[in-house]
């Protein structure tokens, strides 16, 4: 045992045992250590690194509490931006207090409708599916091409179908036309219904022989015609009558109209029609 201690490399691992033991339960007593972190190359600052204890007990003090601080302005996300314009908005309009309706009263170019009363604008909609419009039927036959021609007059005629089968039958009609190659450039059917059937600009062969009571001859070269819906032993509708005066006025705002005549006007001695005829529902007859 003796020869043990005298041996100086165990005499100096000993005294270097008893110093790591000494000096690990010294350092194991403190309850805190210190790190130097340097943040610039001028200046440093000494951090304070908690317990494992003390960082537990931040963590849940962090969770238990509700005043989270709000992202800075310019870090929000878009959709934040728009939720929390959203939420200012609905705030602004539960907030803001209804109108006195007694109090201020609708402004004349407003167009809802006040105690069942609609406005001038609402009148001019409501007036829009009873306003004038022409359904295209266009016809190869029975006109000749023209690139403009000038129009003074409105030449009304009455036809139906005289063959078989519906007497006011527009295929019909138009079939009856086309076998003998003429054509008008309008026709309006029982319903008020207007069709196209020749463009303005082309000379329908609606007159025949004729002659105009200034003494003018060819009537289609300067002429419009129009065909209405009838038998000769009855009269037109009131809806025939009304898309008649629309469609004359309509045609007006084309053309610088100076005479409406009928077809028995134009050729006395071989047509009669139209039949049944009002003139004064149509704003009259003008021969000169």
């Amino acid at each position: 045992m003796n020869d043990f201690f005298r041996n100086p490399r165990i005499i100096v691992f000993f005294i270097f045992s008893l110093l790591c033991i000494g000096g690990t339960v010294f350092f194991a007593g403190k309850p805190k250590t210190s790190v130097l972190m340097n943040t610039s190359e001028e200046n440093s600052l000494l951090l304070e690194t908690p317990s494992s204890q003390e960082s537990a007990t931040i963590v849940r003090e962090l969770e238990k509490r509700s005043d989270v601080p709000e992202e800075p302005e310019e870090e929000r996300s878009p959709e934040n931006s728009v939720s929390n314009h959203a939420e200012d908005s609905r705030s602004v309009i539960e907030s803001t207090p209804a109108p006195n309706e007694s109090s201020a009263p609708p402004r004349k170019d407003e167009t809802h409708v006040l105690s069942g009363k609609p406005t001038e604008t609402e009148n001019r909609v409501e007036k829009a599916p009873d306003q004038f419009s022409v359904t295209n039927r266009l016809v190869s036959f029975g006109f000749a091409e023209g690139r403009s021609r000038p129009v003074d007059t409105i030449v009304i005629h009455s036809t139906y179908n005289a063959l078989r089968g519906d007497p006011f039958s527009v295929s019909s009609v138009l079939d009856i036309y086309k076998s003998y190659g003429v054509s008008a450039h309008y026709l309006v059917a029982r319903d008020g219904k207007v069709y196209r059937l020749v463009d303005e600009k082309n000379t329908s062969y609606h007159a025949g022989a004729s002659r105009m009571p200034d003494g003018r001859k060819n009537v289609n070269d300067f002429s419009i015609g129009i065909e209405v819906l009838g038998k000769d032993d009855g009269s037109p509708t009131s809806a025939q009558y009304s898309a008649l005066t629309k469609l004359i006025a309509d045609i007006e705002t084309r053309h610088a109209i100076r005479y409406r005549v009928g077809h028995s006007d134009i050729a006395p001695d071989r047509k009669t029609d139209p039949w049944g005829f009002d003139w004064d529902k149509i704003g009259g007859k003008r021969l000169r």
